[in-house]
Protein backbone atom coordinates (compact mmCIF):
# COMPACT_ATOMS: atom_id res chain seq x y z
CA UNK A 1 0.00 0.00 0.00
CA UNK A 2 1.21 3.45 -0.83
CA UNK A 3 2.25 5.24 2.42
CA UNK A 4 -0.04 8.18 1.63
CA UNK A 5 -2.96 5.81 1.12
CA UNK A 6 -2.13 4.12 4.44
CA UNK A 7 -2.15 7.47 6.24
CA UNK A 8 -5.46 8.46 4.62
CA UNK A 9 -6.95 5.15 5.71
CA UNK A 10 -5.64 5.49 9.26
CA UNK A 11 -7.10 9.00 9.45
CA UNK A 12 -10.67 7.67 9.20
CA UNK A 13 -10.19 4.87 11.74
CA UNK A 14 -10.23 4.92 15.51
CA UNK A 15 -6.42 4.89 15.29
CA UNK A 16 -6.45 8.63 14.49
CA UNK A 17 -10.00 9.62 15.40
CA UNK A 18 -11.10 8.16 18.72
CA UNK A 19 -14.72 9.05 17.85
CA UNK A 20 -14.64 6.93 14.66
CA UNK A 21 -16.66 3.74 14.54
CA UNK A 22 -14.20 2.26 12.02
CA UNK A 23 -11.68 0.11 13.88
CA UNK A 24 -8.18 -0.82 12.79
CA UNK A 25 -7.84 -4.47 13.70
CA UNK A 26 -4.68 -5.25 11.77
CA UNK A 27 -2.67 -4.95 8.60
CA UNK A 28 -2.72 -7.79 6.08
CA UNK A 29 -0.39 -7.95 3.11
CA UNK A 30 1.69 -10.31 1.01
CA UNK A 31 5.33 -10.61 0.15
CA UNK A 32 5.22 -11.77 -3.48
CA UNK A 33 8.92 -12.68 -3.60
CA UNK A 34 9.90 -12.97 0.04
CA UNK A 35 9.38 -14.76 3.31
CA UNK A 36 6.45 -14.26 5.68
CA UNK A 37 8.54 -12.11 8.00
CA UNK A 38 8.42 -8.35 8.51
CA UNK A 39 10.51 -6.57 5.90
CA UNK A 40 12.57 -3.48 6.61
CA UNK A 41 9.67 -1.51 5.08
CA UNK A 42 7.22 -3.11 7.53
CA UNK A 43 9.55 -2.26 10.40
CA UNK A 44 10.04 1.33 9.25
CA UNK A 45 6.29 1.84 8.73
CA UNK A 46 5.50 0.45 12.17
CA UNK A 47 8.16 2.68 13.76
CA UNK A 48 7.10 5.80 11.88
CA UNK A 49 3.36 5.32 12.32
CA UNK A 50 3.67 4.00 15.88
CA UNK A 51 1.18 1.30 14.92
CA UNK A 52 0.24 -0.94 17.82
CA UNK A 53 -1.61 -3.53 15.81
CA UNK A 54 -1.31 -7.02 14.42
CA UNK A 55 0.17 -7.84 11.05
CA UNK A 56 -0.60 -10.85 8.88
CA UNK A 57 2.04 -11.45 6.24
CA UNK A 58 1.60 -14.00 3.48
CA UNK A 59 4.60 -15.39 1.59
CA UNK A 60 3.58 -16.22 -1.97
CA UNK A 61 6.61 -18.41 -2.81
CA UNK A 62 6.34 -20.37 0.45
CA UNK A 63 2.52 -20.40 0.62
CA UNK A 64 2.87 -19.45 4.26
CA UNK A 65 0.95 -17.03 6.50
CA UNK A 66 2.43 -15.68 9.74
CA UNK A 67 1.20 -13.26 12.34
CA UNK A 68 3.12 -10.56 14.18
CA UNK A 69 2.46 -7.76 16.59
CA UNK A 70 4.48 -4.56 16.85
CA UNK A 71 5.38 -4.00 20.49
CA UNK A 72 6.98 -0.58 20.26
CA UNK A 73 10.45 -1.35 18.99
CA UNK A 74 10.25 -4.72 17.23
CA UNK A 75 7.86 -7.33 15.86
CA UNK A 76 7.03 -10.39 17.86
CA UNK A 77 5.58 -13.45 16.13
CA UNK A 78 2.15 -14.52 17.37
CA UNK A 79 0.20 -17.71 16.92
CA UNK A 80 -2.60 -17.58 14.38
CA UNK A 81 -5.40 -20.02 13.61
CA UNK A 82 -7.39 -20.16 10.42
CA UNK A 83 -10.83 -21.63 10.86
Amino acid sequence: MDPLQLMQTLDITNYSDKQSDIYLCGIVHSHPLGKAIPSRYDINDAKNQKLKTSYLIYSVPDNELKGYIWIGNHFEEIDISIV
